[in-house]
């Protein structure tokens, strides 16, 4: 008989205005599985940097929470979908940050995400995704952070602001891209 591996909790960081704007996002949300002892924090009411920030002030204000997880509230996702993502976070290797590929809400929907190859930045494309770990070893990939799995030795090593606009790229927020840029830096894996 096979038992289930056990994973430490952690946070699922919901975002969202003062209302959530769909109600499928509230059913994934509803039915994610979670180890025991997890919780949500939902950052509501402030804008998207501040809500990630403050989401990640919530989880390390907790000793138990080794991990942190954003579902952002244009997501929907299967249930099972986190404990995927911590099996390989936890598993052999094992990865310290690890995020849900996705696509853009709006034809023509391409995978949010972006490639960094040094210094330079571009855009992922679908036809980037087959190429990338076989090929391109000296390229790094940044995915969006709704989906992301973070565990929380990343932001023990990480001096806040986690998350800020306008330091990667300013023809958008890319917060995420700062985050991703922060992590690689510290040799996140």
């Amino acid at each position: 008989m096979s038992s289930e591996p056990v994973y430490p909790p952690g946070c699922l960081a919901v975002l969202s205005g003062d209302l959530l704007r769909y109600v499928d996002f509230a059913k994934s949300w509803h039915r994610t599985l979670t180890p025991p002892g997890s919780d949500t924090y939902w950052s509501k009411g402030c804008e998207k940097v501040q809500g990630r920030n403050n989401a990640v002030a919530a989880m390390l204000s907790r000793p138990d929470f080794q991990w942190l997880f954003f579902l952002d509230d244009d997501q929907t996702w299967e249930p099972d979908h986190l404990m995927h993502l911590l099996a390989l976070a936890y598993g052999d290797p094992g990865f310290d940050v690890i995020g849900s590929l996705y696509c853009t809400k709006h034809p023509p929907f391409d995978p949010v995400g972006g490639l960094f190859f040094k210094d330079q930045y571009r855009a992922l494309t679908w036809g980037d995704l087959p190429r990338f770990q076989k090929t391109w070893t000296d390229a790094r990939l940044a995915l969006g952070t709704g989906g992301l799995l973070i565990k929380r030795a990343v932001f023990d090593k990480m001096p806040p602001p986690w998350f800020e606009v306008g330091q990667v790229r300013t023809d958008k927020e890319h917060e995420d891209l700062y985050f991703s840029t922060k992590a690689h830096r510290l040799g996140v894996t």
